[in-house]
């Protein structure tokens, strides 16, 4: 089951107006030109705040809901990792014990896409031990997008995060 929303009239919020590319192609002159780097990204923090402890929060209930089970049923949440602060601040708003809310974004930081595949694999054989395998699993950012689902992870085969030789994390 998915719950999907995109709140696209505030797209300004969040947004790399070049996309990341340094040239963009000018049709008027029919050339590639540069565009200035530091001038391309903007993100409103409090309107993304907002957004995460509303819209999402919103969005994440409503898929409970629809699911028509409790939060109590769910092993595991895993989250977009934005920052520490906001998951434990949309962990709190739902009403969730904070042990179900896997987290990484204390020591690793915002890893954009990549957030919620990271964490499955920091879970690691940790994983094999539980008997409840259902995670309510939620992305959101750019666009103002949200996308969550609930999936019974009991097949799942996850490879452990490799730490690199030189951390001391």
């Amino acid at each position: 089951m998915f719950n999907i929303d995109s709140y696209g009239d505030r797209w300004d919020k969040l947004v790399n107006k070049n996309m990341g590319f340094r040239y963009i192609k000018n049709v008027l002159a029919g050339k590639m030109e540069e565009q200035p780097l530091v001038t391309s990204h903007f993100m409103d923090g409090a309107a993304i705040m907002d957004f995460t402890l509303f819209e999402v929060v919103d969005n994440i209930e409503g898929l409970i809901c629809a699911a028509k089970i409790s939060k109590d049923d769910i092993s595991a949440y895993l989250f977009h990792q934005p920052q520490k602060l906001l998951v434990n601040d949309m962990a709190e708003k739902l009403g969730l014990n904070p042990e179900k809310v896997i987290q990484n974004a204390g020591k690793i930081g915002n890893t954009s896409s990549a957030s919620i595949p990271l964490l499955l694999t920091e879970i690691g054989s940790e994983w094999k031990k539980r008997t409840n395998k259902k995670v309510l699993m939620s992305g959101y950012g750019v666009g103002l997008s949200v996308a969550s689902t609930i999936l019974n992870l009991d097949n799942l085969v996850c490879m452990e995060t490799q730490k690199y030789a030189g951390s001391n994390i």
